[in-house]
């Protein structure tokens, strides 16, 4: 919370009553309805980068039948996906990435060092290692289910952040003693990433230590041929939305993170996108009443 399949519902009714068909893939730990999940008994301690690659690669191979897709991707979802394009390249015909585009510190073709664990580093103190202590301490048996009970947050989706840690600090220290901890295919140099044309949004409100890329990706996508495109968008973390997801958090909260989307402005956006990458034959014009 607040990052649940319901974020979606303003994309998924305009861009299906247009043609396209809308799939919310809910993370594990992630669904708001207990019913979305309610057969699949997801591991409490959560799951490696890779096992989530292949879960992605093969739920849109299912969903897709071979159609092209286009992989639209919030907050974490934004790594997964990533790390899903790294390993499988052609899983999308072009991606949307909303707010998150931090490709070195998921550690995205490079070896992860203790000297590029700064960023990491940094995030960690800012709110990201009181996520992983409260994810803990969510599998005390008894203090979990407390900790649901009267707190806005269920910090059993908070497994991300301990893997992205540890898995970077593990691998620095091992790779000296010739081992490695991460696989080969995250790691190795990449040219161009990511692999489609992609369109970076980005919440322009939030706090300087909230900005989830650096400039030289949005300059990278600027740059590319293929329809890429990046902008910015007076608005906090979550950009598709309109409403105000903690109404009792206080002002300064209010107008920077937590600021309103602008829904209408991102599908402007997207459209264009979209449109653009029909006429160059990425993608097929959608079927409306189909």
């Amino acid at each position: 919370w607040p990052d649940d399949e319901s974020l979606w519902d303003l994309q998924c009714r305009r861009y299906a009553g247009m043609g396209y068909r809308c799939a919310r893939v809910t993370m594990p730990h992630f669904a708001k309805d207990p019913a979305v999940h309610a057969k699949v008994a997801w591991r409490k301690s959560g799951y490696s980068f890779e096992e989530v690659a292949d879960m992605l690669n093969d739920t849109v191979g299912r969903l897709s039948q071979g159609a092209p897709t286009v992989l639209v991707l919030h907050d974490w979802g934004c790594g997964w996906g990533q790390y899903a394009m790294k390993k499988y390249p052609k899983i999308a015909a072009a991606a949307v990435l909303l707010d998150v585009a931090a490709v070195d510190w998921l550690n995205i073709g490079r070896e992860p060092t203790l000297r590029n664990y700064g960023q990491l580093l940094f995030f960690g103190a800012v709110y990201q290692y009181w996520n992983i202590a409260a994810w803990w301490l969510t599998r005390v048996p008894g203090l979990g289910s407390l900790m649901r009970r009267y707190t806005a947050v269920d910090y059993r989706n908070a497994w991300p952040y301990w893997h992205v840690h540890r898995d970077h600090l593990l691998h620095a220290l091992l790779r000296p003693f010739g081992y490695r901890w991460l696989p080969l295919w995250q790691t190795a140099p990449v040219e161009v990433f990511p692999p489609c044309p992609t369109m970076f949004v980005w919440g322009t409100a939030k706090p300087p230590a909230f900005m989830f890329h650096r400039d030289s990706f949005v300059e990278a996508l600027r740059a590319r041929s293929d329809g890429s495109r990046a902008f910015g968008m007076d608005a906090g973390h979550w950009v598709m939305t309109d409403r105000l997801l903690m109404p009792d958090a206080s002002e300064s909260m209010r107008t920077t993170i937590l600021k309103p989307g602008r829904p209408a402005e991102l599908h402007e956006q997207l459209d264009g996108f979209l449109g653009d990458l029909q006429q160059r034959g990425v993608l097929p014009a959608p079927a409306p009443g189909k």
